[in-house]
């Protein structure tokens, strides 16, 4: 059965997405199987540990260019903003995952689908979408704070180590990524630095695990760690 390590801290810049790469980088090097989990919007982690649909390079600049001179072309008397805007979503669209972490969230039972091989050995992801700033708003309910842990439960005998990185916000994104650590075994790491901001984000993010092992016992069972970053 793996075990769930979730990167916490609402605050940015105290190295959540850097330890989960060396984390993941050191653990497949063993020979451990590990999966990623990008519980961000911004997808850091995504570009990162791209897949094999997810990768935008200079060709795809190349591609938006001529999409929108065509579509400039075709359709003059429109405004060029809104035609580079479409130009640009369709080009990315065509470039996404077509099942990620948002999916997940929506029905765990999928989650076999959402899983990507990454270039690196032993190393696979659950890839980021901007979709999951929607996630929050559609799933506002007590019942979906386990969403991510039902969707480990089903692939976790494939894997020794889920690590997930998460965004430095509150909300039921980082609720799920508190709930999934809910066993023996189970981390949660709050890297933090030694200044009022990184002190102010412990505070917060210590009080939200504590509330959340309050409505679900359970979750008093994984340890918390504090990593001091520089």
């Amino acid at each position: 059965m793996a075990k769930v390590v979730s990167i916490l801290g609402y605050k940015g810049g105290i190295g959540k997405t850097t330890t989960t790469i060396n984390l993941a980088y050191g653990l497949a090097e063993k020979g451990y199987k590990v999966l990623l989990m990008d519980n961000d919007p911004q997808g850091n982690l995504s570009s990162i540990f791209p897949t094999i649909n997810n990768d935008l390079e200079e060709s795809s600049a190349k591609e938006m260019m001529d999409v929108f001179d065509t579509k400039t072309f075709n359709q003059p008397d429109r405004p060029k903003l809104e035609l580079a805007y479409e130009a640009l979503e369709e080009v990315v669209h065509k470039q996404r995952c077509s099942h990620d972490l948002y999916h997940a969230l929506l029905y765990p039972e999928d989650i076999k689908d959402c899983i990507h091989h990454t270039e690196y050995q032993n190393i696979d992801i659950v890839p980021s979408s901007p979709q999951l700033d929607k996630a929050d708003m559609e799933l506002k309910n007590e019942a979906a704070v386990t969403r991510i842990r039902e969707a480990i439960e089903i692939v976790n005998e494939y894997y020794d180590y889920v690590i997930i990185d998460n965004q430095p916000f509150q909300n039921l994104l980082t609720y799920n990524a508190i709930s999934a650590c809910h066993k023996k075994g189970d981390v949660l790491i709050i890297p933090a630095k030694i200044d009022r901001g990184g002190m102010e984000g412990i505070i917060s993010t210590v009080s939200t695990i504590i509330k959340r092992v309050a409505a679900d016992r359970t979750i008093g069972q994984a340890d918390v760690h504090f990593l001091v970053t520089m």
